[in-house]
């Protein structure tokens, strides 16, 4: 066992369980190893938890008067031994606190698991007890929230209102995410208001950013512990499939962004989610930011953002709320916040399925302290709020869902849901490689031949590819689907200017799906040149959508454009194989209910929003998704 981490053993507890152990078996029962706790002789100030590297840890910082030893955190569940972890001290006292901070982190711990803890010196003086129970990774909920901005005592006590409301509404959650402004002039007066709710950072990890309030050159935590922080302390931590990012933009920059979040994708390439925040808003409603330096802040971050597909970002710094369309850099500032919004297709239940940008949450104030009136609607906004009132934010995640509820606390601590929004994911980022390949260079006459693969993706049941062509340079074309894919319909083109065409084409597989580790062919394009074909025939690929499904079921995504014809062939092939009317028996009977779901999918409005939906929320889109709105339309 090594040094930081060992079961107590002090001579004090050797005695206490050996008397146990012999009254146990004088009395014929069965002893239990209990922890000693020790007597509280030590005073913590600024007492907070942090998540640590992953769901296993916690890391822990406080302030003493007196300069610790050997800070310690002792900590264990209930019925267990107690574990001991050993830390660092601060040599110095901090300008802010005035006292020694300490740093401690805990590993080993168990999911679902109350714990209780005392921190201690070195010298065997302890503080009080303190309690915290870990979350479970495979489906957790988190607290965040924007600007504090805690300047009085006022603000610290509205503070603890709010979280205590977010609490008393949702007490299940793992940890709390903050996106800066924590305190108004970074001051220790302020830092103690915003301490003002010490019950809930004793038990509860907090996640923040630092602010610009905190200080345009702060690089330091010096009231937190984050974990794989860096010297301009960014740092990262995983929970479950979630990949969490915190970004310091008030001393970095692009270049800084870039490299940090490339080091954190690397250590966690197969998160599920990758989620960022950071201060600055950068597609913001704010009257004070939104059309000033948020939109320079869109103009340098949002381009090395779209570099690494996260998913959602959560900023600050705005003090009202609104949230982004999903969106991607337009390649110009003057037009980055009209022609970067990206289309989204969306299930029965309003959910997003498989956005292909990053959505931009802006956060109204926590505390109230300070709030900024909205600016005309932009492009680039989904939804916007404000009446000046506090408000927080739930995040919900599971494996392949992602839902943030926003709520407002009224005058009478009263709440109001202001929005909701909900990403469900089929295929995870990065899991797959989709790439094309063909010739660089055609003469007149020839043809230019393309191959689509697709890489390490399980069960991949349909593809949905987009691509750019030079039309002045093809006057004929073809597609082919390729190991099982078929395409469905017509390519459907649309002209982009300056002779490029946009072109979108659906493949299907419908013989239980394919699993390919390595590259699989899945589709051809063949191009004729013309007469003005000079040098390299330019087709790019410039969106991808995939959708798995389970050995058990077989999934479609049924086009618009597909014609009569193949619906009745898809129909005959494999609808009725199913007991669509869930009357028990697979007969003539499913194959006309599915008939008649096809022939109503046209006049009915509930089939635009059902394509490609993950209805029932179960990770694949599949026959039993079709059944749901088979019942939906008809019955």
């Amino acid at each position: 066992m090594g040094k930081n981490e060992m079961k107590l053993q002090t001579k004090n507890t050797k005695k206490m369980l050996s008397f146990v152990l012999t009254i146990c078996v004088l009395f014929s029962m069965i002893a239990v190893a209990l922890p000693f706790a020790a007597a509280a002789t030590l005073d913590v100030n600024y007492l907070t938890l942090s998540p640590g590297s992953d769901e296993t840890q916690l890391n822990f910082s406080w302030h003493t008067d007196v300069q610790a030893n050997s800070p310690v955190v002792r900590i264990w569940k209930q019925d267990g031994v107690a574990m001991e972890f050993i830390g660092t001290s601060s040599a110095a006292v901090s300008t802010l606190s005035t006292m020694y901070y300490n740093r401690v982190t805990v590993t080993g711990l168990e999911a679902n698991t109350a714990y209780t803890y005392q921190l201690g010196d070195g010298n065997d003086n302890w503080s009080v007890e303190y309690t915290t129970t870990t979350g479970n990774t495979d489906s957790f909920s988190y607290i965040v929230f924007g600007d504090p901005q805690v300047s009085s005592q006022a603000y610290g006590n509205n503070w603890q209102n709010t979280l205590e409301l977010a609490l008393a509404l949702r007490p299940d959650v793992a940890f709390m995410a903050s996106t800066g402004d924590n305190i108004d002039s970074n001051t220790k007066v302020q830092y103690d208001y915003f301490f003002t709710p010490q019950e809930i950072f004793s038990s509860l990890p907090l996640a923040t950013c630092i602010g610009n309030h905190e200080g345009s050159g702060t690089t330091q935590h010096v009231f937190y512990n984050p974990p794989n922080a860096d010297g301009a302390q960014n740092y990262w931590y995983r929970y479950g499939d979630t990949l969490f990012m915190v970004w310091t933009c008030t001393t970095g920059n692009a270049a800084g962004m870039r490299n940090f979040l490339q080091n954190a994708i690397d250590a966690n390439p197969d998160a599920t989610w990758r989620i960022l925040n950071f201060h600055y808003d950068v597609y913001g409603q704010g009257s004070s930011h939104a059309l000033s330096d948020g939109k320079n802040y869109r103009d340098t971050y949002v381009p090395v953002i779209d570099e690494f597909n996260i998913d959602v970002v959560f900023n600050g710094h705005d003090h009202s709320y609104s949230r982004s369309y999903p969106m991607k850099w337009s390649g110009s500032a003057s037009t980055s916040n009209t022609e970067g919004m990206q289309p989204e297709t969306f299930g029965l239940n309003g959910e997003s399925i498989n956005p292909p940008a990053t959505v931009y949450f802006s956060l109204n104030s926590a505390s109230g302290q300070k709030y900024y009136s909205l600016v005309a609607q932009q492009p680039y906004t989904a939804v916007m709020h404000q009446e000046n009132r506090p408000m927080f934010s739930i995040v919900d995640m599971t494996a392949n869902s992602f839902t943030c509820t926003t709520y407002q606390v009224n005058a009478d601590n009263s709440l109001t849901e202001i929005d909701s929004y909900t990403i469900v994911k089929t295929v995870a980022p990065g899991s797959a490689v989709v790439s094309l390949s063909g010739v660089e260079r055609v003469v007149v006459g020839d043809d230019a031949a393309y191959t689509v693969s697709v890489g390490g993706v399980s069960k991949l049941a349909t593809v949905t590819l987009q691509f750019e062509v030079d039309g002045a340079y093809f006057s004929g074309k073809s597609f082919t689907g390729l190991n099982g894919f078929d395409v469905l319909g017509d390519v459907v083109w649309t002209q982009a200017g300056n002779g490029v065409w946009i072109g979108r084409v659906t493949l299907v597989n419908l013989n239980g799906g394919v699993s390919s580790a390595g590259a699989l062919d899945i589709f051809e394009m063949v191009f004729s040149s013309n007469s003005k074909l000079l040098g390299t025939a330019d087709v790019r690929l410039v969106d991808v959508v995939l959708s798995g499904y389970d050995d058990a079921d077989v999934a479609v995504y049924i086009d618009s454009s597909i014609s009569n014809g193949l619906v009745r062939t898809l129909i005959g092939q494999y609808f009725s194989k199913y007991d669509v009317n869930r009357d028990g028996v697979v007969d003539q009977l499913d194959l006309t209910a599915a008939q008649l779901f096809f022939m109503a999918k046209e006049s009915d409005a509930n089939w635009n929003v059902a394509k490609f939906a993950d209805v029932n929320g179960d990770g694949c889109v599949d026959i039993e998704d079709l059944i749901l709105i088979l019942k939906n339309i008809i019955w």
